[in-house]
Order: structure tokens, then sequence, then C-alpha cells
């Protein structure tokens, strides 16, 4: 049986012959045909002059599920797409980190040391250096070096009274007086300020303590392990 290999032959006759089965009520015949022909050529027109309304109207309706069926296609080709470039991206952010980590395991090493309970019950913040809190630690540093200082200076100002000559009592009573109080508001303002370091030290008493320090590796081979980490980086990005 011969066929039509001419695209504007087979074209019209898609045409009429969908038009025919939609003649014969057969409009699921008449809506494959006209799929077809879009298909083919999706900017083909029918004729209105040539073509009955109902025609016209299906072959409408076919060119509109044809392009919705293709814009739900191209939205499920992106939400694919992009699944799989945010897969591809957390892989490569897996790789980089994984990289990172070898090149840290291979440059640094973990050291360990025993704690000592007697160094945490120095004052001025010694016992939080110890445990690894080294913001408390400054400030306690800090705040009780403040308060011996000042306990320390109004002592010897106070001392220091038994030489002067006071121009009169009341004057020289009042000063004795400032000087003493600011030493014993100072010197228990330090011993509570030392005992809560103390007591706090003991609390978050830790008795390992763990820090790292750099490796030394053999001479060159660093160089060669950064080189290869971003080779592969390299090839993860492009």
């Amino acid at each position: 049986m011969p066929r039509l290999r001419s695209r504007p032959l087979i074209l019209e006759s898609r045409k009429y012959l969908a038009a025919s089965y939609l003649f014969l009520g057969r409009r699921e015949l008449a809506e494959t045909q006209f799929e077809k022909l879009v298909q083919e050529d999706p900017n083909y027109e029918l004729d209105p002059v040539a073509f009955p309304k109902d025609v016209l109207e299906a072959f409408a309706r076919v060119r509109q599920h044809l392009k919705l069926r293709e814009e739900k296609q191209k939205a499920r080709y992106a939400e694919a797409e992009r699944e799989r470039l945010k897969s591809e991206n957390a892989r490569r952010a897996l790789e980089r980190e994984r990289f990172r980590r070898l090149i840290r395991l291979a440059t640094t090493e973990t050291l360990e040391e025993r704690n000592s309970r007697w160094l945490a019950m120095l004052p001025f913040g010694v016992g939080q250096f110890r445990n690894g809190h080294r913001r408390l630690g400054i400030t306690l540093a800090i705040g009780e070096s403040l308060l011996a200082a000042l306990s320390l200076t109004s002592f010897l100002l106070h001392a220091s009274l038994v030489n002067e000559q006071p121009d009169s009592v009341d004057e020289a009573q009042r000063v004795e007086r400032g000087y003493r109080v600011t030493n014993w508001v100072t010197t228990g303002l330090f011993f509570a300020t030392a005992a809560g370091g103390i007591i706090d030290a003991q609390v978050r008493f830790k008795p390992v303590l763990r820090f790292e320090r750099r490796r030394n590796l053999e001479p060159g081979l660093l160089p060669k392990m950064e080189l290869q980490m971003s080779a592969t980086q390299w090839r993860l990005k492009f």
C-alpha cells in the first residue's frame, strides 16, 4: 500500500481525516489526528471559512491541551534540574568539607593534659583559664587585680597617715576613716570575687584538657595535599 511522503500532503490529510472523524461522532480519533497535526507543525492553522465551528473548536482544544501538557513537562524538567543541582551542590559541599577536614587532620594533632584541682584553687581566673573559660578568666583577672590594687593602695595611704601632721583633728579623722573603709570594702570584694571564681572553677572543673597544635609534616608534603584539594574542587565546580 503506497504511503504519503510529502509533508504538506500528510498535514492536509490529517486535517481532513480529523474533520471526517468529527462528522462521524468519533471525537477521540479526531483529536488524535489533530494532536499529530499540531505536533508536526505547531504553527498550523485551520481555515475558518473552510471548516465549521465544531471542527475549529476541537482543533483549538487540542492545541490548548498540548500547550498545557508541554508547559507542565517543562515545569517538571525544571524542577528535576533544580533538584539535581541542589543535590550536586550538597555533594560538592560535603566533598569540600571532607577535604578540609583531611587537611586539618594532617596538619594538627590533639594533645591531652591532666588538669589540677590545686591550680583551680588559685585566684585571678587561673582556674577559668585552665578549664577553657577564657572570657570569664579575663574578667576575673582584671577585676581582682583592680580590687587588689585598690586595697593595697588604700592600706598604704592609711599607714602613711602616721607620719603626717593634720591641720585639724576632724579632717584627720575623716581622711583616716575614708582610707580605712575603702580598704575594708576593696579587700572584702577581692576575697568575695576570688572565692566566687574558685568555686566556679571547682564546679566546672575539667579533669582532662585537650588542645591542638600544628603538626610538623615532611617538607613539601602539605603543598602537594593543598594542590590536590584545589584540583578536586576545580573538578567538582566545573
